[in-house]
């Protein structure tokens, strides 16, 4: 039962037996939803697009707002129809099934899906889909406040990617390694965290009328404060205007980021942005330096474990005096194993895993090569898999000798790739 559930977790996601098996352990009532369904796959995969839309979006709506205009009518429109989304999604939430990580198994009963949800992202997903009206009250001046409030909330929805990332993982079976998931994730979070704390420091120098905010000397312009670019909504209303104070405030931002930023602000509201911004961007940098060169010595691992191969050689070969043309001719055959193993030795490989899937192994890579030989074909799979076993991998280089007239014969040689003649002594 344990393999059947794991077959159904990580392969075909049979949706009906599962259900079937719910309904004849023990609850009537089941949710609609399989986590695994296609209907649920388009949903989640709808759902981290605009999850990871409402995260660049709402820093941009909040740092560039004009108190003076009041929001857009289609920024309304969008901010209501992805409150109305991410409520629905608490919904439907409800009504899918949910996976049992300790037991391999997908739990389709009603109340253990309410329970599992209400334990794990409930809370998470209800603070993060509030409307602006639960935070205020209805004036103009309120709302727009509260829709403020409402976009930092969104924030949250970052601590569901992971989920929406692996359940994507699983239904669109994209194969990459950990800690390549790992390097993703990391750079994706330096970026929106650069993002909200450029955001953050645009919000800040409105707040206080910071001079860094303007585009313009002041003592260069006979323009009065209020008129400057920077202040007015000709400014904000401006692609080009907005677009040079948001680059300022990346500049800003990746300082803070390196730890290369200003010592203190010019306001108490900077001040506090200054410290939470170096603390937090310094954290991300240097956490993202140390998971980048894990990747780079992760990857060159099996390059730098090969060359130590080459150097041993190269001493034993400089101490036995060995001809340079011989030692050229061993040099390259280490170049040609490299290209042809990438440094991945068939048999310690093999070792890693379980006899019954060495076999299988053995037979995928052996079966055609051995079903080639005239007198081996026709034989049983079983055959193959036992004689595959004794198969050992061997590199020859151009003009090698593979075995000499005269010699006693104790292995048998089968010609994978290449081309090999038969020559007499003469």
């Amino acid at each position: 039962e344990v393999q059947e559930d794991v077959k159904n977790y990580y392969s075909d996601r049979d949706i009906a037996a599962e259900l079937e098996a719910s309904e004849g352990e023990g609850p009537t009532w089941v949710v609609p939803l399989h986590p695994y369904s296609f209907v649920r796959m388009i949903w989640d995969g709808l759902m981290f697009i605009l999850t990871i839309f409402a995260l660049i979006n709402d820093p941009i709506s909040i740092a560039f707002d004009d108190p003076t205009v009041g929001e857009k009518e289609w920024a309304v429109v969008l901010d209501r129809f992805l409150t109305g989304f991410f409520c629905f999604d608490i919904v439907l939430n409800f009504l899918t099934g949910c996976v049992d990580e300790k037991n391999m198994t997908v739990v389709m009963g009603v109340q253990e899906v309410a329970i599992s949800y209400a334990k794990t992202w409930l809370m998470i997903d209800v603070c993060s889909s509030l409307p602006p009206e639960a935070f205020t009250s209805f004036s103009q001046n309120s709302m727009l406040k509260g829709a403020r409030v409402s976009k930092l909330l969104r924030c949250f929805k970052i601590s569901r990617l992971a989920r929406l990332v692996q359940v994507l993982q699983l239904n669109f079976d994209i194969r990459l390694s950990q800690f390549m998931w790992k390097i993703i994730a990391w750079i994706s979070i330096c970026f929106l965290w650069l993002h909200w704390a450029s955001c953050a420091q645009l919000w800040v120098w409105r707040a206080v009328e910071d001079e860094e905010f303007l585009l313009v000397d002041l003592e260069a312009t006979a323009k009065p404060r209020d008129q400057i670019l920077g202040y007015t909504s000709e400014c904000l209303s401006n692609q080009a205007c907005t677009g040079r104070l948001y680059l300022r405030a990346v500049r800003t931002a990746t300082g803070y980021m390196c730890g290369h930023g200003q010592d203190s602000g010019r306001s108490y509201e900077e001040d506090v942005l200054v410290v939470i911004a170096t603390l937090t961007g310094c954290v991300l940098y240097t956490s993202f330096i140390a998971v980048g060169m894990s990747f780079v010595i992760e990857m060159d691992a099996r390059r730098v474990k090969h060359m130590g191969k080459v150097e041993m050689l190269n001493h034993y070969l400089g101490r036995r005096a060995v001809p340079l043309p011989l030692r050229i001719k061993v040099r390259k055959f280490m170049e040609v194993v490299w290209d042809s193993e990438g440094g991945v030795a068939e048999l310690d490989s093999l070792n890693c895993v379980s006899r019954s899937l060495r076999r299988e192994l053995v037979l995928h890579n052996t079966f055609e090569l051995l079903r080639s030989v005239p007198f081996l074909s026709g034989a049983p799979e079983g055959f193959y898999s036992s004689l595959g076993q004794y198969l050992v991998p061997e590199t020859f280089l151009e003009g090698d000798e593979i075995m000499l007239e005269g010699e006693v014969g104790q292995e048998m040689f089968i010609l994978e790739r290449g081309v090999v003649d038969v020559l007499d002594h003469e």
